[in-house]
């Protein structure tokens, strides 16, 4: 553990643990596949804010990596917890880096029918349905100052968003007793819809902001 990024705050240091890259591409044996999840995921429970997993490099250079694709998509660590990230030195090795791309290809990639709202958790759904492991990992750390389509298209976007969650739960919910449900979920989404423009015609505004 030798990297740390000091943030805006002095008082506050964010450690970032490259133990798993760095360590392992030093080590004159090549450390099993299983042996360096079982190390990572025992990093991941001790509380440490981010970790650099491998990075991808080429194996004939540096075989102790060879097996980044696969150590990156084993290792499971604690949702939300934990920030992970590889190392990228070059353009082959982003490359490499985009392989794990042919999951989203094999699905034909996002929803075109959904508007702004809910692609992702409809390209998720349709990942895990043919066998693809999806896991929330975060790399990055966004402050969403809410779109500008947003905030001048108001009434659009709230009701597109409620449009898009309807369509979710059509194509999801389709046994009997699910669809018994639906007018349930849709009459809930209504009430959503009038709540949200309700507080935005009082407040100017669609989201909350601090």
């Amino acid at each position: 553990m030798h990297t740390s990024d000091v943030d805006a705050d002095p008082e506050r240091v964010l450690v970032r643990e490259v133990g798993p890259r760095d360590g392992f591409q030093n080590e004159r044996e090549i450390v099993p596949t299983d042996e360096k999840v079982r190390l990572i995921e025992m990093l991941g429970s001790t509380g440490v804010p981010r970790l650099e997993l491998t990075s991808f490099v080429r194996a004939d250079v540096i075989p102790q990596l060879a097996d980044a694709a696969e150590v990156l998509a084993r290792v499971a660590l604690p949702p939300g917890g934990v920030a992970r990230s590889v190392l990228v030195p070059n353009e082959r090795g982003l490359e490499a880096a985009l392989g794990h791309r042919a999951a989203f290809d094999e699905v034909n990639g996002f929803d075109p029918a959904y508007f702004m709202f809910v692609e992702d958790v409809d390209l998720c759904a349709r990942l895990a349905k043919t066998g693809w492991r999806v896991m929330f990992a975060p790399v990055a750390e966004v402050t969403h100052a809410v779109g500008a389509s947003v905030s001048r298209r108001r009434f659009r976007m709230v009701v597109e968003h409620a449009r898009s969650l309807d369509r979710f739960f059509a194509r999801r919910y389709v046994k009997p007793w699910q669809r018994a449900v639906r007018p349930l979920i849709r009459l809930g989404l209504l009430g959503w819809v009038v709540a949200v423009l309700a507080w935005s015609a009082l407040r100017g505004r669609t989201h909350a902001q601090g």
